[in-house]
Formats: C-alpha cells, sequence, structure tokens
C-alpha cells in the first residue's frame, strides 16, 4: 500500500530538497539496478536471473514514481515562483521594495530586475504543466496496469 507524506521546506529550498531527493531515492535505486544486471548470467542460474530481472523492473518502476512526485513538486514549484514574480511585479512601484535573491538577476545597471509573466505567458505555462500531468498520469495509469498484471 502507498501512503503520502507530507512536509514542508521554504520555497527557496526546493530545488535542493528535489536534488536531494534525486540522489538519495532514484540514483541510488538506479545504481542498485545497474549493479545487479552489471552481473547477470543467464545461462548459469536463469531461475535467479528472472528473480534479479523481476527486482530491477520493481526498482524501476518504485524510481518512475518517486520521479513522479518530484515531477509534480517541480511544477507546483514553478507555479508559485511565476505567482512570485508576478507580485513582486506589481509591487515593483514602490521603489525601496525588498526584492528576495532568488527572484531577481542584475541588469545592465547593476541592479536587481524582475520581469513579470504576462498573462499569456502564464497561461502557456499552466497549459504546458496541465499537458504534463495528464501525460504522467496516462504513463503511471498505464505502468500500474502493467505492474498489477504481474
Amino acid at each position: 500500500m502507498r501512503v503520502n507524506i507530507q512536509y514542508s521546506v521554504d520555497i527557496d529550498e526546493i530545488p535542493l530538497e528535489i536534488q536531494n531527493l534525486i540522489q538519495t531515492t532514484v540514483v541510488e535505486r538506479l545504481h542498485a539496478v545497474v549493479e545487479g544486471l552489471s552481473d547477470l548470467s543467464c545461462e548459469d542460474n536463469p531461475e535467479q536471473a528472472l528473480v534479479t530481472i523481476d527486482e530491477a523492473r520493481k526498482a524501476l518502476f518504485s524510481a518512475d514514481e518517486r520521479l513522479s512526485d518530484l515531477d509534480g513538486i517541480l511544477r507546483g514549484f514553478i507555479v508559485q515562483r511565476a505567482a512570485l514574480l508576478q507580485s513582486q511585479s506589481e509591487v515593483q512601484a514602490e521603489p525601496n521594495a525588498a526584492v528576495p535573491e532568488s527572484l531577481s538577476h542584475p541588469g545592465e545597471t547593476g541592479k536587481a530586475v524582475i520581469t513579470p509573466a504576462s498573462e499569456d505567458t502564464m497561461a502557456m505555462v499552466r497549459q504546458t504543466l496541465a499537458a504534463h500531468r495528464a501525460e504522467t498520469d496516462a504513463l503511471r495509469s498505464m505502468v500500474n496496469e502493467v505492474h498489477d498484471e504481474d
């Protein structure tokens, strides 16, 4: 049975948190799969080879599920960052307004410059995220069907 686990981090820490999760959950699993398959011998012990292949498939499925979770987190981060940029652009009229370092980049004058996302850009981002979500859900459903058959 799968359960959801939630915890909160500061929005600026999300990219680092995703990188850490990729390293500790996905990369380590993939290394274990490669290691297990690199010594695979179908001639000496075909039964054990089947077990190893099945374990590799399960580990790859698990890694794919984690990547799907991280995909959703990163998409949410992109939307939140775009919303923050949009709200910061509205506040930009105040000359002394503080701009978080992660939301600014140096312009030609060396001062922080914010480039707001237009409504068309935001609509495109939402549409692209929805398309990716639909594709991810379809792939997950297909993989679950195949996994359930095993």
